[in-house]
């Protein structure tokens, strides 16, 4: 009897953001294998509505609209194949308004397979009939904690100026998930991403890779992904597009053997 192999839950994350007026908030989400699912699932808590999009650009660039663009959504969940690698857009557009910022909250997760029993067809038109349906929310509502999370990590507090960055080092073995967790205490959001540094082959040859980000304005996060190598992980705290108020971030981070991967 062959073995079932199992579902790996490669990123997931949890996060508020604000989106200002005239502005769009773009989230980058690598994809290092094809046939992968991502499912997204937001809500606008504060400013009524946001435009919004899904477009998976493939290796050779060439990009392939996945969702939308839909207009005056309030709470968008849908399940989305990916049939190449590459790199997912997915972007909540607020350049409509020019008084009004918004607050959201959403979870992003990329699945080897679809969440639930459901088949790759039924995954795809689950997609397609969820494509443009917005359901009603709480305005007060806050973004469920997962139910897997740790709350007892130990936390660091790190400051920097305006304009500047902060950067944390991680050691990581293959095959680990990443666990970070953080939220901005003072001066509002930044910028976060995280970049792998893989220590096989000699220094003049090796690439560092995106795993995550970078995701803008963000005030705090949630996010569990899988190391694909063994090196270093840097975590970049970056505030370089503000220049008036210095930042305080206080964060969580650890790396834990994944049975799954």
């Amino acid at each position: 009897m062959a073995t079932k192999t199992p579902k790996v839950e490669w990123i997931a994350q949890s996060q508020q953001a604000y989106v200002s007026a005239g502005s769009v908030l773009h989230h980058q989400l690598p994809v290092a294998s094809a046939g992968r699912y991502v499912q997204i699932d937001f809500a606008v808590l504060a400013g009524n509505d946001i435009g919004f999009r899904v477009v998976h650009e493939s290796a050779d660039g060439t990009p392939r609209v996945l969702y939308g663009p839909a207009h005056r959504a309030v709470n968008v969940e849908a399940v989305l194949p990916l049939e190449t690698e590459g790199t997912v857009h997915i972007m909540w557009d607020n350049a409509g308004s020019w008084v009004r910022s918004k607050l959201l909250r959403y979870e992003l997760r990329l699945l080897d397979a679809p969440p639930g029993d459901l088949a790759a067809g039924q995954a795809q038109t689950s997609a397609k009939l969820l494509h443009g349906v917005f359901r009603s929310y709480d305005a007060d509502a806050k973004p469920a904690p997962r139910q897997d999370w740790r709350d007892d990590l130990e936390h660091t507090t790190v400051e920097f100026p305006a304009g500047g960055r902060e950067d944390v080092d991680v050691a990581v073995a293959a095959g680990q998930r990443l666990n970070v967790s953080f939220s901005v205490v003072r001066g509002g959001d930044v910028d976060f991403s995280i970049v792998l540094v893989p220590s096989e082959g000699s220094s003049e040859d090796v690439q560092p890779e995106r795993l995550y980000g970078p995701t803008r304005r963000v005030q705090s996060l949630q996010t569990s992904l899988v190391v694909p190598k063994a090196g270093s992980v840097k975590l970049a705290f970056d505030a370089s597009g503000g220049w008036f108020w210095s930042k305080t971030v206080r964060y969580a981070v650890e790396t834990v053997n994944d049975e799954m991967a």
